[in-house]
């Protein structure tokens, strides 16, 4: 029988809240594989009591907080931790099963399994996208000509990691990155990229980015309801996020992203008292934000438009020839006019 997948995630005493509510939706929604947290020391590892995660204290000191993927990874290698292991970014969201990605069929030489940041490879039309919508996207083809991936989700077999590093000629992904990372923007993610060879592409149902949501039109909001329903795992890896605080730049405009506000509210259920005032607060007024806009969208909205459409009709029902407008346009201006001339 295949050993059992370990899924794990990695923390430090500012993302506590997050790796709460990873834990329990892991729990809930899961069955497959064992979950882990490796954490820097100044964790409260009381909050995770009985979840049902392995905690794994870490102390590399630097290392851990400028580069806790890579120094859990190494510490993995050196100590075989496992044959396959999944990480999924302590800002995600487990909503389905994981039973089909951890039958990928990874090998010693196609060790990693990611999804891709752009589906820029092979296709000429999301070339041209990319290329004039994207500033990163010269930036990524020079780390990794075949496709960049994103780091959020990340299915390797560790053995086949092993085979990579010492192909470039060094023992640990951290050894790899003091000697060509001069120049790395993204130094993790960049350093990973670099060293894979051929991947596995992950299907995005098991990295759907909650950003996709935000600012779409009618038409691409309902598809991508579509597609978050039918995730497995949602990450809030980039822009907006659920437990942000309101800001006029950090909460969206439009009722696209209540989907994703709303379906991370929800797995805050249950486990109030694991989680920081704080935080709560933050995601239940996000929740009450989304659902003001949704009452703007259906309710507000709509009955605006037709007023507004009644006032006109009714304006050229009393003024057919827009004279008493134009006389009232000529009047304000004269006003405004005196007005300044007294003012000099």
């Amino acid at each position: 029988m295949e050993e059992s997948v370990k899924v794990f995630t990695i923390i430090d005493s500012t993302m506590v809240d997050q790796a709460v509510v990873w834990a329990t939706s892991f729990k809930r929604r899961t069955s497959v594989g064992n979950a882990f947290i490796f954490h820097t020391p100044d964790v409260d590892t009381s909050r995770f009591y009985d979840m049902g995660v392995n905690l794994i204290r870490v102390d590399a000191g630097r290392n851990m907080r400028k580069y806790p993927l890579l120094t859990v990874l190494d510490m993995m290698v050196k100590r075989n931790f496992g044959d396959k292991v999944l990480y999924v970014a302590p800002y995600s969201l487990f909503t389905g099963s994981l039973e089909h990605l951890t039958t990928c069929p990874l090998s010693i030489d196609t060790w990693l399994c990611a999804r891709a940041t752009h589906a820029y490879h092979g296709d000429k039309r999301n070339g041209s996208f990319y290329r004039t919508r994207d500033p990163l996207y010269a930036y990524y083809k020079s780390i990794a000509s075949d496709g960049y991936f994103n780091t959020d989700v990340l299915y390797l077999k560790l053995g086949g990691v092993v085979k990579a590093l010492k192909a470039k000629g060094v023992s640990g992904f951290l050894g790899y990155l003091a000697i060509h990372g001069e120049g790395y923007r993204f130094p993790e993610s960049d350093t990973l990229n670099s060293i894979c060879g051929d991947r596995l592409s992950l299907k995005k149902r098991y990295n759907m980015f909650a950003e996709n949501t935000l600012r779409l039109d009618f038409g691409d909001v309902v598809k991508a309801r579509r597609d978050m329903s039918n995730a497995s795992i949602v990450t809030y890896g980039k822009g907006f996020k659920p437990w942000d605080e309101p800001s006029e730049l950090g909460t969206p405009t439009t009722l696209s992203s209540q989907y994703a506000v709303v379906q991370y509210a929800n797995a805050l259920k249950g486990i109030s008292t694991y989680l920081s005032t704080s935080f709560r607060t933050a995601v239940a007024t996000q929740q009450k934000i989304h659902e003001l806009i949704d009452v703007w969208d259906t309710e507000i909205r709509p009955s605006v438009v037709g007023l507004r459409r009644k006032l006109v009709e009714f304006r050229a029902e009393i003024d057919p020839t827009g004279v008493e407008r134009d006389r009232l346009t000529s009047k304000r201006h004269n006003e405004m006019n005196r007005a300044h001339m007294d003012n000099m």
